[in-house]
């Protein structure tokens, strides 16, 4: 049997990350997309294109979940 191994700092954090992103002006409409991976297994990057581009903004979330069950 291996020790354990005494870590200084935790191995997971449940600490929120936040990142920034910089917008700038572009000639075409920009969306991102922020999902969980259990969603991504569902949903492909043209799908996801696709339902954001064809939707309000308020159906989206609808769309996605209409996809992955």
């Amino acid at each position: 049997m291996v020790p354990p191994i005494a870590l200084e700092r935790p191995a997971l954090s449940a600490e929120l990350q936040k990142h920034q992103f910089i917008a700038t002006e572009t000639t075409y409409p920009v969306s991102l997309v922020i999902a969980s991976v259990d969603i991504w297994d569902h949903l492909s990057a043209g799908d996801a294109v696709q339902i954001v581009s064809k939707n309000s903004v308020t159906e989206i979330p609808n769309r996605f979940l209409k996809v992955c069950l």
